[in-house]
């Protein structure tokens, strides 16, 4: 009776395993000390420093400059936590995937990483219309040759 038990467990500790493995894959090294401390803030340094505990162990790292605790936190501080929540979510479903194809390369701690910083990611979730639009037609505006006008 007893090995039916512990069979049911393995896979259990297993799945535990590998998403503990995958949850640090991201994380930061060694906090920085210096940004203001704030509950959000306090959260994701407290992810990046003691509950890092399997850098010993693991191989792998974020794929991604910033990394995605470092993206996370400055998109918390940004936008607040609704709005840095959903671009953390965003940034994390990025992670390594098509973003590897899609950016550049830079050099960063003896590897290279893929570049995709905050300001890359900013303008899906700007509430304002200030600054230069997203769009730049290379055609020039030719609607008041023709007469028209869409007020």
């Amino acid at each position: 009776m007893r090995k039916v038990k512990s069979q049911n467990r393995l896979p259990r500790i297993l799945a535990a395993l590998l998403m503990a493995g995958m949850v640090s894959g991201c994380a930061k090294p060694h906090p920085d000390e210096t940004s203001s401390i704030s509950p959000l803030s306090a959260a994701i340094r407290f992810y990046q420093g003691p509950l890092d505990h399997l850098t010993a162990v693991r191989t792998g790292s974020c794929p991604m400059h910033p990394n995605c605790s470092e993206f996370a936190l400055a998109a918390m501080e940004k936008h607040g936590f609704v709005m840095g929540w959903i671009m953390t979510c965003d940034r994390l479903m990025r992670c390594g995937g098509d973003e590897t194809r899609l950016s550049p390369e830079v050099w960063v701690d003896g590897g290279f990483k893929y570049v995709d910083t905050l300001e890359q990611n900013d303008f899906r979730w700007a509430l304002s219309t200030e600054g230069p639009p997203l769009i730049h037609s290379s055609q020039p505006d030719r609607s008041r040759e023709w007469g028209i006008s869409i007020e």
